[in-house]
C-alpha cells in the first residue's frame, strides 16, 4: 500500500453523499467501483446505502481494483471499534499443581504435644531456662507414601490433608494413649511451586506462588511487568508441553490461575503500530499509546500538521480490508465535527495516516519552479531586444 501513497498528491475535492465537495481526489480521478454498496464491509455509512456510488481511488492504485473510498463525515461512516485480538483460551489449572494449604508431597512438618498428665509420655517437661516445653518431633519430610508415624501413635496418614485436620486427628491419636494429650502440627518448609517469566520484562525471574488465587498476571507483576506498555507485547505461556498465545487484557480479565511450573514469555508485538507519512511534523511508524488509538492520537504523536503547507481538510486513513481490497478514509479535521470524528476514529494495527498538502503551498512550489523560469525569459527578451536595436 505504501508504494502507491506518492501518487496522492492528487487529492483535491471528494465529490461524496455527505456534501457537495470536500477533501479528496479529484472528480476526474474517481469512477464507481462495481459491486454493491454493502460489498465494502460492516461499515453502517456504507451498509446503510449512505454512499449512493462507492468510489475507487483510480490515481492510488491505476493497475489494481479494489480501492473503496468512504467520507467519514458523521459518525454512521465511523468503521468499527478495534478490539485486541482474542488470545488462545487457556485451559483451568491442574488443581495438583496450583497452590493449596493441604499437605503435600516434601512438605516438612513439625508436630506438637503436649499433656498435663504427669505419667503421660507427653507431659511437658521443664527445660534448661526454666520454661516448658511439649513432646516435639519433627521437622518430618513427607514421602510419596505420605505416612506420619510418631512415638506411642498409630500411623497416621498426612498426605493430602489441611494442617488443621491434620492437628485434630494427632489429637485424637494421642488421647488414645492419654485422654488430656492435645496436639498441633505446623509446616515448616515446603517445596515450593513456581511460575518462571522472562523475555521482554523488567526482571526475568520466577515467582513464589503463595496463595490459592495466585495468577498469572500476578507472576508477570512480581518480574516488574513488561518493558513497555502492557498493550504492545504478546504473552505466550508454556504449560504441560502446549503453547497458548494471548493480551493482557485477557490475562487480567480472565483472571488465568497460576500453576506450577508454568513458563510466561513477553515478546513485543510489532503490528501493534500504525503509519503516518504526507505533509507531517515527524512522519513514521509509531506504536499504539494505547489499547485503543485514534486519528487524533496518530496526528499528535507525528507532531501535528504543519501550517501553511498541511491540509487540514484532506486526512485520509488507509487500511486492508483482509479481502484483497483497501479501504480509504477520508476526514476533513479542519471543523470541530471533524475533529471530534477524528477524535472517536479508531485505528487499526498497519494503517496508514496520510496528510495531504494545501493548496497554498502545492502553489507556491508551483510558483518557485515557474519564477527562475520566467525570471531566465525575461533575460532572453531583454537580451534579444538590445541586439535588435
Amino acid at each position: 500500500m505504501i508504494k502507491h501513497l506518492a501518487l496522492v498528491s492528487v487529492l483535491g475535492v471528494l465529490v461524496s453523499a455527505c456534501s457537495n465537495s470536500s477533501p479528496g481526489p479529484q472528480r476526474h480521478e474517481l469512477q464507481p467501483v462495481s459491486g454493491s454498496a454493502a460489498a465494502l464491509g460492516n461499515y453502517p455509512g456504507v451498509a446503510a446505502g449512505k454512499i449512493s456510488s462507492p468510489l475507487r481511488l483510480r490515481s492510488l492504485a491505476p493497475s489494481r481494483e479494489g480501492f473503496h473510498f468512504i467520507d467519514v463525515c458523521d459518525t454512521s461512516r465511523l468503521p468499527p471499534p478495534f478490539k485486541l485480538p482474542a488470545g488462545d483460551p487457556i485451559p483451568p489449572a491442574d488443581e495438583d499443581r496450583v497452590y493449596t494449604d493441604v499437605v503435600t508431597l516434601r512438605d516438612e512438618l513439625e508436630i506438637s504435644i503436649s499433656d498435663v498428665d504427669v505419667n503421660s509420655p507427653f507431659y511437658q517437661t521443664v527445660s534448661d531456662r526454666g520454661g516448658r516445653t511439649g513432646f516435639i518431633v519433627g521437622p518430618i519430610e513427607i514421602d510419596r507414601e505420605g505416612i506420619l508415624r510418631l512415638p506411642y501413635l498409630r500411623d497416621i496418614r498426612a498426605l493430602g490433608k489441611s494442617l488443621t485436620a491434620l492437628s485434630q486427628e494427632v489429637t485424637e491419636a494421642a488421647r488414645e494413649v492419654s485422654p488430656s494429650a492435645e496436639a498441633s502440627v505446623r509446616r515448616t518448609g515446603r517445596l515450593e511451586r513456581r511460575v518462571f517469566v522472562y523475555g521482554e520484562v523488567s526482571e526475568a525471574g520466577s515467582a513464589v506462588i503463595d496463595r490459592e488465587d495466585f495468577t498469572l498476571l500476578e507472576a508477570l507483576a512480581s518480574s516488574g511487568g513488561p518493558s513497555g506498555a502492557p498493550h504492545l507485547f504478546t504473552y505466550v505461556l508454556h504449560r504441560d508441553g502446549a503453547t497458548y498465545r494471548t493480551n493482557v487484557q485477557s490475562l487480567a480479565e480472565g483472571r488465568v490461575q497460576a500453576q506450577d511450573a508454568d513458563v510466561l514469555k513477553v515478546e513485543e508485538n510489532p503490528t501493534l503500530a500504525f503509519q503516518v507519512t504526507g505533509v507531517i511534523g515527524k512522519p513514521g511508524r509509531y506504536p499504539f499509546p494505547g489499547e485503543k488509538s485514534t486519528v487524533i492520537d496518530a496526528l499528535s504523536m507525528a507532531e501535528g500538521l504543519q501550517p501553511g503547507k498541511s491540509d487540514a481538510r484532506g486526512v485520509f486513513v488507509f487500511r486492508a480490508d483482509g479481502k484483497g481490497g483497501n479501504l480509504v478514509f477520508g476526514i476533513d479535521v479542519s471543523s470541530p465535527n471533524g475533529v471530534f470524528l477524528a477524535q472517536n476514529f479508531q485505528l487499526m494495527p498497519n494503517d496508514v495516516v496520510y496528510i495531504s498538502e494545501s493548496p497554498t503551498a502545492q502553489w507556491q512550489r508551483a510558483t518557485e519552479n515557474v519564477i527562475p523560469v520566467l525570471g531566465v525569459a525575461a533575460a532572453f527578451a531583454t537580451a534579444a531586444a538590445v541586439t535588435s536595436n
